[in-house]
């Protein structure tokens, strides 16, 4: 028999290549969380900050139940809309572009021009057809045309997640159980007649616990060796193990950092930054030497005004610094780079309230927040505190020089402003009065590079940061419009009338919101910022604590608690286990926001040990495994999947 060498080299490779495979097939079911749970309805979102106040300003008065029905149409709900009038159903959702409701705002029939007193601005226009086009998502049970004339705070207080912490004290350890997280799930089983599947295998654990905790596949040694290591606390050395590797810091760094939308590049029309760097690993670096987590949210808000803060961690305010703005054309009139300005407090308020509250906070922009007790007023309170914040590059330098530089920066901004007003003007200009602008020019960049050279420290790394300084729109007398920045000044903003900056409302302090704060104290420090992490720590400790062991649980455990993690407010779902939601919160706290203690604890638990295996009865009492009878499969993330790539093919 003739012995083929290539074809015994080619089966090896096969046989490798399954090998390999059988190990990654291994590792994306024993992955962590698919961000789908996460993810907010953007369809309802865009209504609710997009569409109502479009409504409520120009179409409700003549066609909700609450005020009057003409022509038989109501725009109260999306059954109504797809119903419509007497003219037939207002959008249709598989021919967007014939919809009645877009023809009658376009003014594109004569005998259907809607509203009656001006046809809408193009971008109005532009949001209407947007939102047809996305099937004209709509809230469930609920009408679009009146906002709530005033709110009802002590109702508000009522809702389960601005509610004090239950104790689940009187759930007791059974027989065999070492963890409280084991204690309230098995009760619900219990109660919901279903049977757990018992531990999953060592070599199945080491790798699910490795994934889930630095987000690498464990090396086959490391697999081999804890099978075989027969100790009682074997598993236990292996979690310390995996929590104090620099990979631990990565893993959840990298979870951090989605919710900070945090990003390596600027906007194009943006000074290239070589700083953002600098805050991720800021957050890696917190996370790996356990940084409590009520000091991880102070210090990303407010590092800059803490008085023992340590000079590398002003880092820590690129969960600001790294804000998104967006374009301000110089040519375009003050009122339009206002709602610009207005549109970047928008995502910065959006961010905060979602990240640490788990609040849609910017639906108020407009009107008082449809679902959740929150007021314009609230919105613009803390809108006032970023009117007050402006982005920058901060130097890492110990304070009293950094405020030296920073000043010098200020010097160097105010000739760079007026050097870009002089260019503006010079395009115009002609014979002496163009002469003069260039040489000014040419003087200004002599007075920046002396600046520059005489400042010691200027050169000094920098962070992408913020600071207390007023921010205003400013127009120049050649037309120029641009931010002005004073550091010693103060912006006293209104509320903006239907969420337009050229409509004043009522004037607003600097506080938190009136839900957590009923006595409204105004914040008096500077921008506000100190305050209002103290606040939020001191009168929402509660709900800050579920939103984050929330998000733990569902990046261990491969599905949230509460399946909507930015949304706890009415609208959100109800936990799938309030004791136990409640009880990891407790722990948080107790353990003084030690994130590390929290995991600890999911991945000692049985709960999170156990077997991917399926129980038919278990299957068919609880398909959606709510109970947590097992630990279910999930897809690993596509950073962590390549890693693990590189890391079994030994790249």
């Amino acid at each position: 028999m003739v012995y083929n060498a290539g074809g015994a080299s080619r089966l090896f490779g096969m046989r490798k290549m399954r090998s390999l495979l059988s190990y990654l097939g291994l590792i994306v079911f024993s992955g962590t969380i698919a961000h789908g749970a996460d993810a907010a309805d953007e369809g309802l979102e865009f209504f609710e900050r997009r569409i109502r106040p479009l409504l409520v300003q120009h179409c409700m008065e003549c066609h909700s139940a609450d005020k009057e029905i003409e022509s038989g149409l109501s725009l109260d709900g999306r059954t109504e809309l797809l119903k419509g009038g007497d003219r037939g159903p207002a959008v249709s959702v598989d021919d967007p572009k014939s919809s009645l409701l877009l023809l009658a705002v376009s003014y594109n029939d004569a005998d259907l021009q809607m509203p009656p007193d001006g046809k809408l601005s193009e971008k109005d226009l532009s949001l209407f057809g947007e939102w047809i086009k996305m099937g004209a998502p709509m809230p469930k049970a609920s009408t679009a045309a009146t906002i709530p004339s005033e709110i009802d705070f002590v109702a508000g207080r009522s809702h389960w997640a601005f509610q004090p912490l239950i104790q689940s004290d009187e759930i007791t350890f059974g027989q065999g159980i070492i963890s409280k997280i084991d204690s309230i799930i098995d009760q619900q089983l219990q109660e919901n007649g279903v049977q757990n599947t018992g531990r999953a295998p060592r070599e199945v654990l080491i790798r699910r616990l490795s994934l889930v905790l630095r987000g690498l596949p464990p090396k086959w040694s490391e697999v081999r060796q804890f099978v075989e290591d027969q100790r009682v606390d074997a598993y236990q050395r292996l979690v310390d193990r995996y929590l104090a590797t620099p990979q631990y810091g990565e893993r959840w760094g990298r979870h951090w950092l989605d919710l900070a939308r945090y990003t390596d590049e600027t906007a194009s029309w943006l000074k290239r930054t070589d700083s953002a760097f600098r805050y991720r690993d800021w957050v890696v670096n917190a996370l790996n030497t356990d940084l409590p987590y009520d000091e991880f949210i102070r210090y990303q808000l407010a590092v800059d005004m803490l008085p023992n803060a340590s000079t590398s961690d002003l880092a820590a305010l690129g969960f600001l610094g790294l804000s998104p703005t967006y374009w301000k054309e110089p040519r375009l009139d003050p009122e339009v780079i206002k709602v610009v300005v207005a549109e970047e407090w928008e995502e910065r308020i959006d961010t905060i309230g979602r990240t640490f509250l788990g609040m849609s906070l910017a639906c108020a922009r407009c009107h008082d927040h449809k679902f959740d007790p929150v007021t314009t007023e609230d919105y613009y309170s803390l809108a006032s505190i970023l009117a007050n914040t402006r982005l920058v590059e901060m130097p890492l330098l110990p304070r009293e020089q950094r405020d030296r530089v920073l000043g010098v920066m200020h010097q160097i901004e105010i000739f760079e402003k007026e050097q870009d007003v002089l260019k503006y003007a010079s395009l115009t200009a002609e014979g002496d009065a163009k002469k003069k602008m260039t040489d000014r020019m040419a003087v200004i960049k002599e007075e920046i590079e002396k600046l520059k050279a005489d400042t010691s420290g200027f050169d000094a790394p920098r962070v992408n940061a913020v600071l207390d300084s007023a921010v205003t729109v400013r127009q120049f007398e050649t037309f120029y419009t641009a931010l002005e920045f004073d550091p010693n000044g103060n912006v006293d903003l209104h509320v903006q009338l239907r969420g337009n900056p050229s409509t004043k409302g009522a004037p607003v302090a600097k506080r938190y919101l009136e839900l957590f704060s009923p006595e409204k104290p105004s914040f008096k420090q500077g921008s506000g910022r100190v305050e209002l992490s103290d606040s939020m720590l001191k009168d929402s400790q509660w709900l800050i604590a579920r939103v984050m062991v929330n998000r733990q649980w569902m990046h261990i455990m491969g599905t949230p608690i509460v399946r909507t993690p930015s949304d706890f407010g009415f609208q959100g779902a109800l936990p799938s286990n309030r004791y136990l939601l409640d009880h990891l919160a407790s722990e948080l706290i107790r353990s003084d926001w030690s994130l590390k203690s929290l995991h600890r604890a999911i991945v000692m638990s049985d709960t999170f040990c156990r077997s991917s295996d399926i129980i038919d009865d278990s299957r068919d009492n609880d398909p959606e495994n709510i109970d947590r009878w097992r630990y279910s499969p999930v897809r690993l993330e596509i950073e962590a999947w390549r890693d693990a790539m590189l890391s079994v093919s030994g790249s």
